[in-house]
C-alpha cells in the first residue's frame, strides 16, 4: 500500500468542521471565536471547552496554511478570510534616497580578468624571503 495516496495534502479542507468554519467567515466577515463556536453548534462532531482551545488550535492552523487570518478590531482579535496581507515596504522621508537594493545572487558570476602588473609591482619577489629563520627565495604559484 502506497502511503503517498492515503496522506491528505497540507492545507486542504476535509473536515466538515473546517469547512464550515472557512465559510462563515467567508461569508459574515470578520468573526470572533464566539460567533465562530455559535455558528459550529450545529455540525454534528463539533463541542469545546469554555476555553475554545479546540477552536482556537483548529483557527491556527487554519492560519498556518493561508485559509484565515487574524486582525485586531476594537481590541479583540478577529478571524477574516484568506492569507495574512503582506505590510508595504515604508517610504523613506522626501529628500532621502533609499538604499540600494543589489541582488547578488543574479547576474553573470564574478571572473576577473587577468590583468597585467603595473612596473615594479612584483620587485619584492627578487630579495630573498625570510621564512621559518631562513632566507630563501620567493615562490608563487602565480608568477
Amino acid at each position: 500500500m502506497n502511503l503517498e495516496t492515503i496522506k491528505n495534502p497540507k492545507g486542504e479542507l476535509l473536515s466538515p468542521i473546517t469547512k464550515a468554519i472557512v465559510q462563515h467567515v467567508e461569508d459574515y466577515g470578520p468573526c470572533d471565536v464566539r460567533d465562530i463556536s455559535a455558528a459550529l453548534r450545529h455540525i454534528d462532531g463539533y463541542s469545546d471547552d469554555a476555553e475554545f482551545s479546540g477552536l482556537q488550535s483548529r483557527l491556527l492552523k487554519l492560519r498556518s496554511v493561508g485559509h484565515l487570518h487574524r486582525v485586531l478590531i476594537k481590541d479583540a482579535i478577529h478571524w477574516m478570510a484568506g492569507p495574512q496581507p503582506e505590510p508595504e515596504a515604508p517610504k523613506p522621508p522626501p529628500g532621502i534616497t533609499p538604499p540600494r537594493r543589489h541582488n547578488c545572487m543574479s547576474g553573470p558570476a564574478y571572473a576577473p580578468d587577468w590583468s597585467v602588473a603595473r612596473p615594479g609591482a612584483l620587485d619584492y619577489a627578487a630579495k630573498p624571503s625570510l621564512h621559518m629563520g631562513n632566507r630563501r627565495a620567493f615562490r608563487s604559484d602565480l608568477v
